[in-house]
């Protein structure tokens, strides 16, 4: 609740000889995503989706995935290094005020970052590390498909690349995908569309949860989110913690209660302060133990844990009791 996202869609040219084409565009969209993202206090993760018409063997791929791409010398039409007709250092012109960084010259002016080489470079880069919701390591393993041929509809998504970011980092996680069909389920299923499916394009589907709430209560690395072993320490850290309060307040107790029968008859005003003393005693008690039966759940729950879903189920309901042992101790 109240975190922000900037989700993008997109349509890419399909000219299998224009690749310098939809390197344009992808610059030009880069540039807006930053432009958009750039007006929000806290950079937020960025997911983009659509049909990008390459594959993930392409430069393309390569350039989204890794943040650089080296276009001079490379063939215009196919970013390749055979052809005749090479690119040069400028690939888009300086009047369309979009660098070599993919950012619009206002937004560097507004960083003050504007030197020449960000201009006609021979190289593009940006500041999205993303990552597909379909593994690229799956690729040479298991031919995946999003059409009748192959694979050129992605889900992409992004934190922001650590280098780069300047704001608070709030990491988006991947919890499931839907499977894309195989080769041979492809083969199968017969040419598209047909009666069971109504588009030339298999559908994409994912699942995401941000890691806000869990980061700030397990805490994590500078460069990742908190892992479930990290999760589990915490919590038993926090059950130490809190079985110590337990005998700290059942001591606590006892000594009220002692204070509140020697003063009964004497001094009643003391008897009734201690008493009040022990009933609010007693009543953290009884949250403890109650907190402590939830911990040892969640503990129990993420220590068998065998999905992204269960984890992070597990370690958002475990945060979320954290948050509540913070705030009342």
């Amino acid at each position: 609740p109240g975190k922000q996202i900037c989700i993008v869609n997109t349509h890419l040219l399909y000219n299998r000889k224009r690749e310098d084409v939809r390197l344009a565009q992808l610059q030009v969209l880069l540039a807006e995503i930053n432009r958009v993202a750039c007006k929000i206090t806290n950079y937020p993760p960025v997911i983009l989706c659509g049909d990008l018409n390459f594959t993930p063997s392409s430069k393309l791929y390569s350039f989204l995935s890794q943040g650089r791409l080296k276009y001079e010398h490379l063939d215009i039409k196919k970013l390749t290094n055979c052809g005749s007709q090479k690119i040069g250092k400028t690939f888009l012109p300086k009047e369309l005020y979009i660098s070599d960084s993919c950012q619009y010259l206002q937004e560097l002016k507004r960083d003050n970052c504007i030197e020449e080489e960000f201009f006609s470079s021979g190289t593009l880069t940006h500041k999205f590390a993303f990552k597909s919701v379909y593994n690229s390591d799956e690729f040479p393993k298991v031919r995946l498909n999003s059409t009748c041929h192959n694979l050129v509809d992605y889900i992409l998504y992004s934190n922001i690349d650590e280098k780069f970011n300047k704001h608070e980092k709030q990491e988006l996680i991947l919890l499931e995908r839907l499977r894309l069909p195989t080769y041979k389920d492809c083969l199968k299923i017969g040419p598209l569309p047909n009666s069971q499916n109504g588009s030339d394009h298999y559908y994409l589907e994912a699942r995401f949860r941000t890691m806000s709430l869990i980061s700030k209560i397990f805490g994590g690395g500078k460069d990742k989110s908190p892992s479930a072993a990290e999760a589990i320490q915490k919590l038993k850290e926090t059950e130490l913690m809190l079985t110590k309060k337990q005998e700290f307040l059942k001591v606590k107790i006892e000594q009220e209660l002692s204070t509140a029968k020697k003063n009964g008859t004497k001094n009643k005003r003391v008897a009734l302060q201690a008493l009040k003393r022990k009933k609010r005693y007693e009543k953290q008690l009884q949250q403890i133990d109650g907190t402590l039966s939830t911990i040892e759940l969640q503990r129990e729950a993420l220590e068998g844990a065998t999905s992204n879903t269960a984890v992070f189920q597990a370690m958002n309901e475990a945060a979320k009791s954290l948050k509540g042992v913070h705030q009342s101790l």
